[in-house]
C-alpha cells in the first residue's frame, strides 16, 4: 500500500465518495457542474473520500490538473484520496517527469491519507464507486476492503 510520500500501516476510512477520470473532470473545476468542494462540506462529519484515475494524462499534465483540482479546494476537508492505477503513459524520457513524482509533487502534503494505485479506473481489475455512495474503506497488510452503501 502506497501513499503520497508517506506509508500507512492499517487504516480505515469512511465518507461519501466523489469523483472519477481526472482526464474529464479536471475541467469541471470552478464550475457548477465540479462543485466537489460544496459537497466536501455538505458530507460533514460523514467525511468525502475523492476518488480519481488517470486514463490519457502525461506526468507533466497530471501534474498540472491535480494542481487546478488542489488550487480550487478539491482536497481540503477530505477524509482520504483515492488513486487509481495508471493507465497513462509514462515520461518519454530518463529525466523525465515520472508519474509518481507528479502524484507526490502535489499530494505529498495533503492533510489526509493518500491510497495509491487502487483497483479502480482504466485498467483491470475496476471496481466500481457509486457517487454518493457511503464507503468505509480498510487496509492493511497491502491488502483492502471496499464497502458502499447509501
Amino acid at each position: 500500500m502506497a501513499a503520497a510520500g508517506r506509508r500507512y500501516g492499517a487504516l480505515s476510512l469512511q465518507g461519501h465518495l466523489i469523483g472519477g477520470c481526472i482526464d474529464t473532470i479536471a475541467w469541471l473545476a470552478g464550475t457548477r457542474y465540479g462543485a466537489v468542494p460544496n459537497f466536501i462540506r455538505a458530507c460533514g462529519t460523514a467525511g468525502t473520500l475523492l476518488y480519481l484515475e488517470n486514463c490519457e494524462l502525461n506526468p507533466p499534465t497530471l501534474a498540472r490538473a491535480l494542481w487546478s483540482l488542489r488550487r480550487q479546494g478539491w482536497f481540503d476537508g477530505l477524509t482520504g484520496l483515492l488513486v487509481g492505477r495508471n493507465s497513462g503513459p509514462e515520461a518519454l524520457q530518463a529525466d523525465g517527469l515520472a508519474y509518481r513524482d507528479a502524484l507526490d509533487s502535489v499530494l505529498g502534503e495533503l492533510a489526509c491519507p493518500v491510497l495509491i494505485d487502487l483497483d479502480i479506473g482504466h485498467k483491470m481489475p475496476q471496481f466500481t464507486l457509486i457517487n454518493g455512495a457511503l464507503a468505509t474503506i480498510s487496509f492493511a497488510d497491502g491488502r483492502g476492503v471496499l464497502l458502499q452503501r447509501r
